[in-house]
């Protein structure tokens, strides 16, 4: 038998980092990295994923466990910039 669950998103938004470092001759670099972040639900449990298409990055469907669901997607992106720099 198979078991089937559904989940609706609720939220879709653009999120946009600024990487900033320091670059030759002490100038600044800035890289902009812009997630699709999604958020859904089925009533009782959130799942959140991003994707970041022109570095080919991806949070998979990740079940959130913050009752403040969009500062947890907002971190688990900030995490993948500082890794992926």
């Amino acid at each position: 038998m198979e078991n089937i669950r559904k989940y609706n998103v609720r939220e879709h938004y653009l999120l946009e980092i600024d990487d900033v470092f320091n670059g030759p001759n002490n100038g600044r670099i800035y890289k902009t990295w812009s997630w699709d972040v999604y958020i859904a639900d089925n009533g009782y449990e959130y799942k959140g994923m991003a994707i970041e298409r022109t570095k080919n990055e991806i949070i998979p469907w990740t079940t959130l466990v913050e009752h403040e669901y969009e500062i947890e997607m907002n971190k688990l992106c900030q995490e993948r910039v500082s890794q992926r720099v």
